[in-house]
C-alpha cells in the first residue's frame, strides 16, 4: 500500500549544492565544445590567430569558473557539519571523490530519504540496473542499463568504476574474472559501479570509514 509522507521543503544548502553541480556540468560541456572547436581550428591549413586566441581565452575562463564552483561547493559542505562528516566518510571509498559524493548528497535529499541506505533503490533510480532483451532462441542483445534517472551520478559512478578497475587490485581481479566468464566491459563497469554504490550506502548506514580488508560474515557463522 502507498504511504503518505509529510511534505518538507528542501534543505537550503542541498538546493544550493544542486544548483552549483548543474552549473558546473554546463560549464564542462561548454569547455569541451570549445576545446573541440579549437582542435579543429588548429588543424586547418589556413590559420586565424585571433580565433585561436579567443577560443583559448574562453577555455581558460571556463576552467577558472569550474575551479571557483568546486571551491564554493566545499564551502557549503564545510558549513554543514553533518554533510561534511558524511562526505568525508564517502571519500574514504576508492574512486569516490567530492563530485560523486556531492551528487549522492543531492539525490538523497541531504542523506535523508530512503535512497540513502538502500543501494538497490539507488541503482534503480539512477538507471544502473542492466536489462536483457531476448525473444525466443534467435533474438538476443547484450544486457545494458536503461540510462534513465540523473545522468551526472551515473556518469561519475562509471568514471569511478573505470578508475578502480585500473588502479585497485581487488576491483581489477574482479574485472579480469568476469571478462574470463565472457562478460562485456560495459557490463563489468556497470557491475563495479553498482558495487561502489553498495559500499557508499553501507558506509553511510554504519558510519564507519571504508575498510579494504573487510570480510562480510554471515550472522549464523558468528554463533
Amino acid at each position: 500500500t502507498d504511504e503518505l509522507h509529510f511534505w518538507r521543503p528542501k534543505d537550503e544548502v542541498v538546493e544550493q549544492i544542486k544548483v552549483l553541480l548543474v552549473t558546473r556540468e554546463q560549464l564542462v560541456t561548454q569547455k569541451t565544445a570549445m576545446g573541440n572547436a579549437l582542435h579543429a581550428l588548429k588543424h586547418k591549413v589556413v590559420q586565424t590567430p585571433l580565433a585561436n586566441r579567443i577560443h583559448e581565452a574562453n577555455i581558460q575562463q571556463f576552467s577558472d569558473q569550474i575551479k571557483d564552483i568546486e571551491k564554493e561547493l566545499q564551502k557549503y559542505i564545510d558549513k554543514h557539519p553533518d554533510f561534511k562528516k558524511k562526505i568525508q566518510l564517502l571519500k574514504t571509498i576508492p574512486g569516490v571523490g567530492m563530485l560523486l559524493a556531492a551528487n549522492f548528497l543531492v539525490i538523497t535529499d541531504g542523506f535523508r530519504n530512503e535512497l540513502t541506505y538502500n543501494y538497490r533503490k539507488v541503482s534503480s533510480f539512477a538507471g544502473f540496473c542492466p536489462y536483457e532483451f531476448s525473444s525466443g532462441s534467435s533474438v538476443y542483445k547484450r544486457p545494458r542499463s536503461v540510462k534513465y534517472g540523473p545522468s551526472r551520478i551515473r556518469k561519475l559512478a562509471h568514471l569511478a568504476a573505470r578508475s578502480v578497475i585500473t588502479h585497485r587490485k581487488k576491483f581489477k581481479q574482479y574485472a579480469v574474472m568476469k571478462e574470463a566468464e565472457g562478460k562485456c566491459k560495459k557490463i563489468i563497469q556497470n557491475n563495479v559501479a553498482n558495487k561502489l554504490l553498495k559500499i557508499m550506502c553501507a558506509v553511510l548506514r554504519t558510519r564507519v570509514p571504508y575498510n579494504p580488508n573487510h570480510v562480510s560474515v554471515h550472522p549464523e557463522l558468528l554463533s
